[in-house]
């Protein structure tokens, strides 16, 4: 068994899995219907992709982005049963640096 690191297309592939699996988790528990702004899986991938730590990285940079965006909209009241709520794209440039 030989082990390869993480290339960055496996990130974005990695990262797209992250983001539908939440999407998926919202749709079943809150009927909330997650969106992400074109472009927002590549963004995701190359900004919290680490060759040292691999996807822990991303998995991270989701809690701290897109759950805690959407979570704020919760605790907010901003959203309805069935609403659509699309994730923008600068979310994650803002919140990792």
């Amino acid at each position: 068994f030989l082990f390869r690191p993480l290339a960055l297309k496996d990130a974005k592939l990695i990262a797209e899995l992250i983001l539908n699996d939440f999407a998926g988790k919202m749709k079943e528990e809150k009927a909330l219907d997650i969106v992400y702004e074109k472009g927002f899986t590549d963004i995701l991938a190359e900004k919290a992709f680490n060759s040292t730590f691999g996807a822990r990285e991303i998995r991270r940079a989701v809690e701290q982005a897109v759950k805690n965006y959407v979570a704020n909209l919760i605790i907010k009241d901003e959203l309805s049963e069935g609403k659509k709520i699309i994730i923008p794209i600068n979310l994650i440039a803002n919140s990792l640096k």
